[in-house]
């Protein structure tokens, strides 16, 4: 099945410990083909540090402010929505989870499900 890239965006405003153990659980996903994406929304403690050293391979975008809930997950729309991927166009086939059913351990092959049951391209954030 071909399973499109999905960006991840997850917004974080000194929650280091949540937002660490939130790229912990994304990173057990089995879904094959996304990419993390984390808003750092202008924190003052060591989150921008510790994930970029935790993470290396995880998009870090550090705001000067704090830009509020919907700003800051514009920032990483806004990036995702610049970037050559398979799911480019927005509307009825895009799914929002919110983090915490994320951190609860959501199996991801329900996307795979929801994308061949739709038969449509999918996006997929996590806010």
């Amino acid at each position: 099945m071909n399973c499109p890239k999905v960006f991840i965006i997850i917004l974080n405003w000194n929650g280091l410990q949540d937002t660490l153990e939130c790229l912990e659980s994304v990173y057990k996903l089995d879904y094959p083909n996304f990419e993390v994406i984390v808003v750092d929304n202008g924190s003052s403690d060591e989150s921008v540090a510790a994930i970029s050293t935790n993470y290396p391979k995880v998009t870090l975008i550090v705001n000067k402010e704090n830009l509020g809930f919907e700003g800051g997950n514009n920032v990483g729309i806004r990036y995702a929505l610049e970037q050559n991927y398979d799911c480019c166009s927005q509307g009825p086939g895009e799914y929002f989870l919110e983090e915490t059913e994320l951190m609860r351990g959501i199996n991801v092959s329900r996307v795979t499900k929801l994308h061949s049951i739709s038969q449509k391209p999918i996006n997929l954030a996590v806010v």
